[in-house]
């Protein structure tokens, strides 16, 4: 189960992502049907720690076994998506 909260019209995510350089270039990704670009990673699963999660995404996205070398910084963001407000705390980790 990922770490999402739903509680009315508002959802509470907890993400991790990756900067992954590769000469000299950050790896980005859009879906096709957005219109924002982000860096691979995804949700957290309950019980899983956040460098296991970053692993684990990235296999399952891009078939990569990365290293997670350190922690990078934490985020906190507050946006509206398909009319929905949404706080998410994001771990970045190179």
């Amino acid at each position: 189960m990922d770490a999402v909260f739903h509680v009315e019209h508002q959802v509470f995510n907890y993400r991790v992502a990756g900067v992954l350089i590769k000469d000299e270039h950050v790896l980005i990704h859009r879906s096709k049907i957005e219109t924002h670009w982000s860096l691979p990673g995804g949700r957290v699963k309950l019980g899983e720690d956040a460098r296991t999660s970053l692993k684990r995404e990235m296999l399952e996205e891009l078939a990569l076994d990365v290293e997670v070398v350190s922690h990078l910084c934490t985020i906190e963001n507050f946006f509206t998506y398909k009319g929905k407000k949404i706080h998410e705390v994001g771990l970045y980790f190179k």
